[in-house]
């Protein structure tokens, strides 16, 4: 049976149990993004046994040798990535672990593993998998104080506004909910070859951007990039660049494609709406598109000011100074060269 509350969360309630099918915006800001309920199935830790969930899974930590490694936090602070858990009951992260983890675990191997995978089978698993990883992360930040800067002693994510967060926990429990999720829900997603060798040894890199609802991670010779609220829009405008890429992207390359399909989404003048609706007893993710759109001018936070933050770390070399000013102006590219060749 389907039951729909006054705050308009969707439960189905059968013999054995109650599943909430889909948080109300209201619940979900209450029970997860404030309180301490699993942030899968929503039951409070005083009903049910909790253990800690990776948000980076545990065989991935395993395959890089990441356990001991720092993390880099949006504190401005570090912790260890095995450190670096989410409280949540038993049941669900055994779930998690059985339907998510252990087959993506096998489908993420390298480039021609993953590439074969999305042309046979679609990129839909990746891409809440990295849904998935995303929100953890930033429910994560419910426990870290800035360390630096105005806000400092201040618990990071009570600055954050949860709204499209909203719409990525929906995507991230649609293995568990079952819910259908139309074609045009889903956001731009990247499949890149990466290059590892001795100049570029790190086999593991990682991004997130919260306002850009965007995500990178590079695992060996495969980086995948995703956003998760704009319906392909970033694809589609970056799409003749990508075209001219024609050889294994470096980390400083892939961290400026990162972040100019950030920049695409956030400058992005309409955006699409999410919308879960009940349709014949079951659950459907739907999107809304906005028609012509266009960008809006002159936003801010700039391409240049994005690669400043995503490259500016790893910029080496005599010309380092020359190069991070050239970047913030934003007239700099690790891309491609004056005739606008790939840069191989």
């Amino acid at each position: 049976m389907i039951a729909v509350a006054p705050d308009k969360t969707i439960y189905d309630i059968n013999l054995k149990n109650e599943k909430i099918i889909f948080f109300s915006y209201k619940k979900f800001l209450k029970d997860i993004c404030r309180g301490k309920n699993c942030f899968i199935c929503g039951l409070p830790p005083e009903i049910d046994n909790f253990n800690n969930e990776h948000v980076f899974p545990d065989w991935l930590l395993k395959r890089f040798t990441l356990s001991s490694s720092k993390i880099n936090l949006p504190s401005s602070g570090t912790t260890i990535y095995g450190g670096y858990t989410l409280k949540c009951c038993k049941e669900c992260n055994k779930k998690m672990g059985e339907m998510i983890e252990k087959p993506i675990s096998k489908i993420l191997k390298d480039y021609n593993s993953v590439s074969n995978y999305v042309k046979k089978s679609g990129g839909r698993s990746i891409y809440l998998w990295l849904a998935l990883i995303f929100i953890k992360i930033h429910l994560k930040d419910r426990e870290y104080k800035a360390v630096k800067g105005k806000n400092r002693g201040t618990i990071i994510s009570k600055a954050y506004d949860w709204n499209d967060m909203h719409h990525i926990h929906c995507l991230a429990r649609s293995f568990y909910t079952k819910c259908k999720i139309s074609n045009n829900v889903f956001g731009s997603m990247l499949i890149l070859p990466a290059k590892v060798n001795k100049q570029f040894p790190e086999s593991f890199d990682f991004c997130s951007n919260l306002r850009g609802n965007g995500i990178m991670l590079r695992m060996n010779n495969v980086c995948i990039i995703a956003i998760f609220n704009d319906s392909g829009y970033a694809n589609s405008i970056f799409y003749n660049q990508i075209k001219k890429i024609d050889s294994d992207l470096s980390p400083i390359q892939l961290r400026e494609i990162f972040s100019r399909l950030i920049h695409i989404n956030l400058a992005l003048k309409k955006r699409p709406e999410y919308y879960t609706k009940l349709q014949k007893g079951k659950i459907n993710i739907i999107a809304k598109i906005p028609q012509n759109n266009c960008f809006i001018k002159n936003y801010k936070p700039t391409v240049g000011d994005l690669m400043h933050y995503y490259c500016g770390s790893i910029v080496g070399g005599v010309k380092k100074d020359e190069i991070l000013d050239n970047i913030k102006r934003g007239t700099y590219t690790f891309l491609f060269n004056e005739k606008g060749t790939f840069i191989n």
